[in-house]
């Protein structure tokens, strides 16, 4: 991530420090070691991300990592926040990194090459939401760039995905 990023997330946790995440920082190499063990595809913006910040909640986004802000309340980490979604078999989660999940329950996450999915239940489609994590937190959490309306990538899930039990799902 840019030094300038990085900054304007540090600002962002000084102002609001109910949304920084708690517990020691910075986070050590072996924490994000443990990581991933679970998901070695961690790129370097989420990486870095972990060891300065751990976590937390930039405006209205949850970041699940390796620490949490108070009000971070959906799962324990980033790890176990991912598990939730595979234990469902929802359509994607198995590719993914969960990072969030909106007020709909749709859950956000990062794939192996470090783009930005939703996996949206409502539109029964996976939809790339950026290129990497930089530009989702300055995008859709800071709000410094403006969305662009570019697509980046969807895919449809299959049609049947709901009529499936969720142990049954691939």
């Amino acid at each position: 991530m840019t030094e300038e990023t990085t900054q304007l997330i540090q600002k962002h946790f000084l102002e609001n420090p109910r949304n920084a995440p708690q517990g020691t920082l910075p986070v050590m190499d072996n924490e994000i070691a443990v990581l991933e063990a679970f998901w070695p595809h961690l790129d370097e913006h989420y990486r870095q991300f972990l060891r300065e910040f751990g976590g937390g909640i930039i405006n209205n986004k949850d970041i699940y990592g390796l620490r949490l802000a108070p009000l971070m309340t959906e799962a324990d980490d980033v790890i176990s926040l991912t598990n939730l979604f595979r234990e469902e078999r929802w359509p994607g989660s198995d590719t993914m990194l969960v990072l969030n999940v909106d007020p709909f329950g749709n859950p956000t996450g990062l794939r192996k090459d470090g783009k930005v999915w939703i996996l949206d239940h409502d539109e029964e489609a996976s939809q790339c939401l950026a290129l990497n994590l930089e530009q989702y937190i300055r995008e859709w959490a800071l709000r410094v760039d403006p969305i662009p309306d570019n697509d980046y990538g969807r895919e449809p899930w299959p049609e049947n995905w709901r009529d499936i039990p969720p142990d049954q799902r691939t």
